[in-house]
């Protein structure tokens, strides 16, 4: 009896370090993206990280991917492919974007389009883990430096340069409905909507900026435009 009351124990404890083991699993997840444009102008480089959370019970340790899609086309925000990356249970990593050897990442007409851009990015490693991705928005500028993008001459811009106050209309009368304004660098400066003509900029910096002038059928609009 004693016999059997001892095997009985020992399957029951096997059975439960069985268990133990099956449900330690590593569960990767897009924390946070720092740095990530709101707007990106193709052919520069951004300055991109991004926190990796280990969610799960057991440490990870390993070479590590992120991966980055719009649509079906993909490319690398990361790629380690070394076993040095180690995230601790409930430990965060970040890790600082390489793209084609350039630091931060460079958004390329191969996977983007011009305008708004919905994109995926997820953790990804060759071994079995489990992982969560993050969508956020990108909108897609295909300037290159100061140079006016098309349908310029549709828009009427009054004075430009300009010191504080910035009148704009559109020359076939349509309402424009929304003003952005980004940095070279593709930083959001200004948002107006809805707009009403008369744009007032005294904080603004000197310098050369994009506006983006969106009317209310969803058409955009692209302007060079110098603060002085």
């Amino acid at each position: 009896m004693k016999r059997l009351l001892l095997k009985c124990f020992l399957v029951i404890a096997l059975m439960g370090a069985y268990n133990q083991n099956a449900s330690a699993q590593v569960h990767l997840t897009i924390d946070s993206l720092i740095n990530f444009p709101d707007t990106a102008i193709v052919g520069q480089s951004y300055p991109v990280a991004i926190r990796v959370k280990n969610i799960g019970n057991t440490p990870y340790q390993g070479p590590l991917q992120i991966g980055l899609m719009r649509d079906s086309l993909f490319k690398y925000l990361y790629f380690n492919s070394n076993p040095s990356v180690i995230i601790l249970p409930n430990d965060t990593l970040t890790l600082y974007t390489t793209n084609t050897g350039i630091f931060g990442f460079v958004f390329d007409s191969t996977v983007f389009r011009a305008g708004n851009n919905v994109v995926v990015v997820w953790p990804y490693s060759n071994q079995s883990i489990l992982f969560d991705s993050l969508t956020t928005n990108v909108y897609v500028d295909f300037t290159t430096g100061v140079r006016n993008l098309p349908y310029e001459n549709n828009i009427m811009l009054y004075p430009n340069p300009f010191t504080d106050e910035l009148m704009i209309s559109m020359v076939d009368g349509k309402p424009i409905d929304r003003v952005r304004i980004f940095s070279l660098q593709g930083v959001k400066v200004y948002d107006e909507k809805p707009f009403n003509k008369r744009l007032k900029l005294e904080g603004l910096n000197t310098g050369c900026y994009l506006m983006d002038a969106e009317t209310k059928d969803g058409k955009h609009f692209y302007r060079k435009i110098i603060k002085e």
